[in-house]
């Protein structure tokens, strides 16, 4: 393995580690640092009860989902693709972009609520769990993924059969030059190894 790719790998993984302390323990994301620089852990699929199993550790991806008004139910059209493009538009027919957003209680609702008001902006961390939490009310395991100086989303898509990286404030879906849609993983082996990544755009236009 080429040490930019571990180093990276291990950046991404250190990233969302700090997500993780907030959510599960300092402990456990020391430990999934310690044990997973190649971020194989990570990138583990979910089985059908949204729980990955990759050595000795088990990363639970089921959260109950909330409703997110005016999406329609997931259809599994291009492998589940067509449903994330469908989050991906509603998620910025909603949201401005421009300002941090901090709010105590994180719900679908509450961010609804105050993208209300016509001045409201928010950044990429509310653009990311809102994509999420659209793509969890379809059925779809979805997790919001901590890079340096951005956060996104991947999605695992059991068509597909891996995470797909997808992003509401970028709009795009990543996918390699044939078509392959490609997770966060994949996307940083082959920006290392000077091979073309297409940030496929869905709505193709500003907020």
């Amino acid at each position: 393995l080429k040490k930019p790719l571990v180093l990276l790998l291990t950046l991404w993984v250190a990233g969302n580690a700090l997500l993780l302390v907030s959510l599960k323990g300092k402990l456990w994301a020391l430990q999934l640092l310690l044990h997973d620089s190649t971020g194989a852990v990570f990138d583990a699929p979910p089985d059908q009860h949204g729980v990955a199993h990759a050595g000795n550790f088990t990363i639970g991806y089921f959260i109950p989902s909330e409703p997110a008004p005016g999406l329609a139910p997931a259809h599994g059209g291009d492998r589940g693709l067509d449903d994330v493009r469908a989050a991906i538009r509603w998620v910025r027919a909603r949201l401005r972009a421009g300002r941090f957003f901090i709010t105590r209680d994180w719900h679908i609702a509450v961010i609804l609520r105050a993208a209300e008001d016509p001045h409201r902006k928010f950044l990429c961390g509310s653009y990311s769990r809102l994509l999420a939490a659209a793509c969890m009310a379809q059925g779809y395991p979805a997790r919001v993924v901590v890079l340096e100086g951005h956060i996104g989303v991947e999605v695992y898509l059991p068509a597909v059969g891996h995470w797909v990286m997808a992003d509401a404030l970028y709009d795009f879906i990543a996918f390699d030059p044939g078509g392959e849609p490609l997770s966060l993983a994949r996307v940083a082996r082959r920006l290392i190894d000077g091979q073309p990544v297409v940030w496929q755009p869905i709505v193709g236009r500003p907020d």
